[in-house]
Formats: structure tokens, C-alpha cells, sequence
């Protein structure tokens, strides 16, 4: 608004649209919410503290996964583009909080990944049988197959999610 007047938004420019293909269906999406949630990681507390884990779960699902997606959703539509988080930061409040959203996501997932990674080659190890137990103390094993499985997965993402997709249709 200057002088008064008040001035439309700009118009999305046809440029501005996603440039992605969308690969993921519904089917993979709920896979991915499998994978993502109900993985290795909570089956001893879900073991260890039986069927109230499953309310719960109930309560989790209805109090916040619906909600984010929801979220998710209205963001999505609103503000059409690539970039996620990102993008929908940087559009409500700016340059900064752009980066600053990216940054912290980066990060977070700089930490993360090698985590799983460790903790899917040491799991992993205990399907060979009980004479490759060993190799799940060994740190060497253990940093190769990491990197090994980090370079496998880089080069899935490169190919594209049309192929990756499968990985956690796979695990679901």
C-alpha cells in the first residue's frame, strides 16, 4: 500500500509452478507414514509397554499426524512451488527465515541420516545368522556399509522417486 492506494499481489507466474513430476500416489505416501513411524526403533517400548502403546498411537495419529497434514496440505496449495518448508517460510516470512528453516532442516537431517544408517547396518547384521554377529561390533563394517548404503540411496534420489519410492514401499 502506498499513498493510499492498495496494490494486488502479483499474479503466480507460470515459471513459479512446480517443475517436479508427482510420482508419489496415495499408496506410497501411506507406506511412507508406515515406514516412517512404525519402524524398528518403537517395537521394545511398544513390547515393553503393551496395549496402552496403542491408544496412544491412536491419540498421536488424531492430535497431530492428521493435523500436519492438513497443514501440509493448505500450505501446499497455497503456496505452489518447490521447496517445502522452505519455501513456505520464506514466502510468509522472508529471505531469512527462509534460509534459517532450510538450515535447521539441513542440519537436523546431517545428524539424522548417519544415525539411521548405523542403526540399520547393526540391526541389519542379525539377519546373516548368529556367525556374522561380530561384524555388528566392528567399526570398520560399520562405517563401510554406511557409506556403501548412503551411496546407494544418493544414487536412487538422483534417478528420481519414480525408482526410490520403492525402497519404502519395500519396507512398508
Amino acid at each position: 500500500m502506498a499513498n493510499g492506494v492498495i496494490t494486488a499481489l502479483p499474479a503466480v507466474d507460470a515459471q513459479e509452478q512446480p517443475h517436479l513430476k508427482r510420482v508419489l500416489g496415495r499408496w506410497d505416501l501411506v507406506l511412507l507414514f508406515v515406514v516412517a513411524v512404525f519402524n524398528l526403533n518403537v517395537v521394545p517400548s511398544i513390547a515393553a509397554n503393551g496395549g496402552i502403546t496403542v491408544w496412544l498411537w491412536i491419540i498421536s495419529l488424531l492430535l497431530f499426524f492428521w493435523p500436519q497434514g492438513i497443514a501440509v496440505i493448505e500450505l501446499a496449495h497455497r503456496y505452489p512451488g518447490e521447496g517445502g518448508v522452505y519455501l513456505w517460510a520464506k514466502e510468509v516470512f522472508g529471505d531469512f527465515h527462509g534460509f534459517l528453516s532450510g538450515w535447521c532442516y539441513w542440519t537436523n537431517n546431517m545428524m539424522y541420516v548417519p544415525t539411521i544408517m548405523l542403526y540399520f547396518v547393526g540391526v541389519s547384521v542379525f539377519s546373516l545368522g548368529p556367525a556374522h554377529a561380530g561384524l555388528a561390533d566392528s567399526k570398520s563394517f560399520a562405517l563401510t556399509a554406511s557409506l556403501a548404503l548412503l551411496a546407494i540411496l544418493v544414487v536412487l534420489n538422483i534417478v528420481g522417486l519414480g525408482v526410490g519410492k520403492w525402497i519404502n514401499n519395500i519396507g512398508g
